[in-house]
């Protein structure tokens, strides 16, 4: 059976059909994007689960905002670690991802 050989397709298209068939590529994967985001978020409206507030805030440590004095001399995740120590110095509970960013650059640390 004579099996077709793509090789050549796109050398018979004039440089407007190559750009038409490109333009039809991209929006056929918006579309699809579009739909998968829609289904994400539909299943998010359904879900009791809050993602905003998910792991939970926390007050910082003494630990922690000398980790983050260290971070933010180092230049490594100065938001991150300027927001945990202004959380630390008003006693006010900042989000776990952000106390986890501090906890993993500690760990990283060589121990003494």
């Amino acid at each position: 059976m004579y099996k077709r050989s793509f090789k050549g397709y796109y050398a018979d298209l004039t440089p407007e059909q190559r750009a038409a068939k490109e333009q039809a590529r991209k929006e056929r994967e918006e579309k699809a994007h579009m739909r998968r985001v829609a289904e994400i978020e539909k299943l998010r409206a359904k879900s009791k689960f809050n993602y905003a507030t998910a792991g939970g805030s926390f007050v910082p440590t003494r630990e922690q905002y000398d980790a983050a004095i260290q971070m933010e001399r180092a230049g490594i995740d100065v938001m991150q670690a300027t927001a945990l120590q202004g959380a630390y110095l008003a006693q006010a509970k900042v989000s776990h991802d952000i106390i986890h960013v501090i906890n993993e650059y500690r760990r990283s640390l060589p121990t003494l």
